[in-house]
């Protein structure tokens, strides 16, 4: 169940939009009534969406709702009806949603969805990014270990691509692993990375 967290120095807004998620059968929400307790969680913790009603007792709330969003939070940003429209402007391409503190039930049950499916395709993508980081990685560890077996071996680009190749597939190991133990053997450990 996706966990929630409100940020409001405001007792009776934070018990309000509280009950409306517990009404609407989420799981109880997790309140946090600055912008500087609101981080520590976020360090801690997973939320699928972040709910900041402004303005916060330590700030206003539209830097750590732009912290909050390079989670995979979806963020919502409840401001006064009159400072809607300026703070769209300043955090629409952060990811954040804005929305008027005078907010129909129907209109917020419809963003916290909206913010959801945002939260759900972002984890999803999450996983794909560090799986074609780490193939990245391993493209240029290989093709460092093969510019060290051509500078100290003496042989061609594909001689030094076959090597790799085959010792991976005879030892059953990763070409990165391979070009890991090629690249640790002709360059100085501290010179890596």
């Amino acid at each position: 169940m996706e966990r929630i967290l409100i940020v409001s120095s405001s007792q009776k807004a934070a018990s309000a939009f509280s009950s409306f998620f517990i009404s609407q059968s989420f799981q109880k929400p997790v309140c946090a009534k600055s912008g500087g307790e609101a981080r520590r969680l976020l360090v801690d913790n997973k939320f699928a969406l972040v709910l900041i009603v402004t303005p916060l007792s330590d700030e206003f709330g539209n830097d750590f709702a732009k912290a909050a969003a390079q989670t995979t939070a979806g963020v919502i940003l409840v401001v006064r009806t009159d400072m809607t429209e300026a703070f769209t402007e300043k955090t629409r391409k952060d990811g954040v949603l804005v929305l008027p503190s005078a907010v129909s039930r129907s209109l917020l049950l419809g963003a916290v969805n909206a913010m959801l499916t945002v939260y759900h395709r972002l984890e999803a993508v999450v996983p794909q990014k560090e799986k074609l980081q780490n193939k990245i990685q391993e493209i240029r560890m290989v093709d460092r270990a093969k510019c060290l077996l051509i500078q100290y071996s003496g042989i061609n680009e594909q001689q030094a691509h076959r090597q790799i190749e085959k010792e991976a597939m005879d030892r059953r190991i990763t070409r990165g692993q391979v070009a890991r133990e090629i690249i640790n053997a002709f360059e100085d450990p501290d010179d890596l990375e």
